[in-house]
């Protein structure tokens, strides 16, 4: 009989603990001899994310998982795959280099036929492509700050590009944001306001970058984000699947003295003081909102995986959506720290222990009733699970 039922779910791990072997993948440093073939570049700013990729490597042995490794997405990754005999992979990566970077891993291990935990790659490479997203919001009616792009191959003439960005702003005086295409953690993003610093930061990003360049209408309301996760859950030592996707850590992002936009981790240590944990019975209409278009956008890019929503309101009062983060930090909370994503968690009494599980249990769900072909390097410890009836691969459509 094919499993068919969240409530196998826990007795189902338990019987794997032993068994999966479980990577955990971080980006590849570039700049490692044989990390690759030929250095090239990054359209955006690179990070290894190995701190947190050993973080879910502790947080899955504390549960029980006796076979978790870490490995880095570079040119040995296929042969060290098979070497260690992986039955899944977690993505915590960005990439190595290259375009779309965020998608490379995702795309190889389909390629390879390894199961993995995270999001697809044509959702890796929407998501992390802000101009490609805005696009899609707009298709979605969500609201998202007016834009204009520039890139030198068909834009180099200074004042042309002035008559476009004149047309653009329709007479507002600004000030404007200049952000990477493409990018991460608040890196390479300038406010400006006048033409003159505009086309000075364009020309920077697009040096750092070597991407299309977005120029996007500053707001200057309050910034917000929200966790959107799947509506399978691991909380009291169980799982529980909730009537939608699993809206969570509603947060403003507090501003610094002379701080016109939020600065990331890798600007400024995350605490307390820089942001503020919405409260459902105090804000609920703020929350719902949140809560509303994050999911909306889960549903719309049918998601399994965790992402941030990053929001910000207008002058006239509407949120509008900056961007959406397919890999939100899941750094562990200690006394050093912790993420936008873990601040909320105690609100649904949840821990970072059960979101690991829940985005673990959620994957392994979804697919053993939708895309059982997808866990096919799953089959080995799969058949010596101790359910009864035992698990088995079929075709979705055998099995309804």
């Amino acid at each position: 009989m094919q499993y068919h039922h969240y409530h196998q779910l826990k007795p189902l791990l338990d019987s794997l603990k032993t068994e999966l072997r479980i990577a955990i993948i971080c980006s590849g440093d570039p700049r490692v001899a044989g990390a690759n073939f030929y250095q090239t570049y990054n359209e955006r700013h690179w990070k290894s994310y190995a701190a947190v990729a050993d973080d879910l490597k502790r947080t899955l042995e504390e549960a029980g998982f006796r076979h978790v490794v870490v490995l880095a997405d570079d040119s040995s990754l296929p042969n060290r795959l098979a070497a260690h005999r992986i039955h899944l992979a977690w993505l915590n990566t960005a990439g190595m280099q290259g375009r779309n970077a965020m998608a490379h891993t995702a795309g190889l291990l389909e390629s390879l036929g390894i199961a993995y935990v995270g999001h697809s790659p044509m959702n890796y490479a929407l998501m992390d492509h802000k101009l490609n997203l805005k696009r899609m919001l707009g298709g979605f009616g969500i609201a998202t700050p007016d834009w204009l792009t520039w890139h030198p191959e068909h834009a180099p003439d200074k004042s042309d590009f002035a008559q476009r960005f004149r047309q653009f702003a329709e007479g507002d005086p600004g000030p404007w944001v200049v952000k990477p295409v493409s990018g991460r953690a608040s890196w390479y993003i300038h406010v400006v306001n006048d033409f003159n610093e505009l086309w000075d930061a364009v020309h920077s990003v697009y040096r750092q970058t070597f991407n299309q360049v977005l120029i996007e209408r500053f707001l200057d309301g309050p910034e917000y984000c929200v966790s959107v996760g799947p509506a399978l859950i691991h909380r009291n030592q169980t799982f529980e699947r909730g009537p939608e996707p699993l809206a969570f850590s509603f947060l403003q992002r507090l501003f610094q003295q002379d701080e016109r936009i939020f600065q990331s981790i890798d600007h400024a240590p995350l605490n307390r003081k820089r942001t503020r944990l919405i409260q459902p019975t105090e804000e609920p209409k703020l929350v719902q909102h949140l809560a509303q278009i994050g999911r909306r956008l889960y549903r719309e890019l049918n998601l399994n995986y965790l992402i941030r929503v990053d929001l910000r309101a207008a002058k006239d009062g509407t949120v509008q959506v900056l961007e959406v983060n397919p890999k939100p930090d899941l750094k562990r909370p200690d006394e050093g720290g912790t993420s936008l994503v873990s601040m909320g968690l105690g609100q649904q009494n949840m821990d970072y222990g059960d979101l690991v599980q829940s985005l673990l249990g959620a994957y392994l769900d979804s697919n053993l009733i939708h895309r059982p072909k997808a866990l096919a390097g799953l089959a080995e410890p799969l058949a010596k699970v101790s359910l009864r009836p035992p698990v088995r691969l079929v075709s979705s459509a055998e099995g309804f």
